[in-house]
């Protein structure tokens, strides 16, 4: 019984506890932007990627933008795998490929990740799609 009472004591002092961190954690609307996640990219990164998370919860961006930016996030992080996926994510979308404009920025971005990564073929592959 005893055992019971400390399991119940614990229980309701957590409670109040990951209230407070939930509270503690939430980001204020007026950051929740897509110009917050490159603020945020090099200095706080845990914040950048809470922002890109938000954002994509919310739903007011197209999924375009959204995979741009956080393969921009990935990229400029170091997540260059991570950077490739969104970016071909990206470009499957309607909105890269019928507007060349945007298909120009995501093969751009591609290009990059090609690059760094040392993958050759997959660069020729995209600089003759250009």
């Amino acid at each position: 019984m005893n055992h019971f009472y400390c399991t119940l004591l614990f229980i309701l002092a957590y409670i109040p506890c990951s209230y407070a961190s939930a509270k503690w954690n939430a980001l204020p609307d007026s950051i929740i932007s897509e110009d917050a996640v490159y603020e945020y990219t090099f200095t706080d990164y845990d914040k950048a990627c809470r922002i890109m998370k938000e954002l994509r919860k919310q739903g007011n961006l197209p999924h375009y933008t959204l995979d741009m930016t956080e393969g921009d996030l990935y990229y400029n992080t170091g997540h260059t795998y991570q950077a490739l996926n969104l970016y071909n994510h990206a470009l499957d979308s309607d909105s890269a490929r019928l507007d060349p404009r945007n298909e120009m920025k995501v093969l751009h971005r591609l290009i990059s990740c090609y690059d760094y990564l040392k993958l050759d073929t997959q660069k020729s592959n995209m600089l003759s799609a250009c």
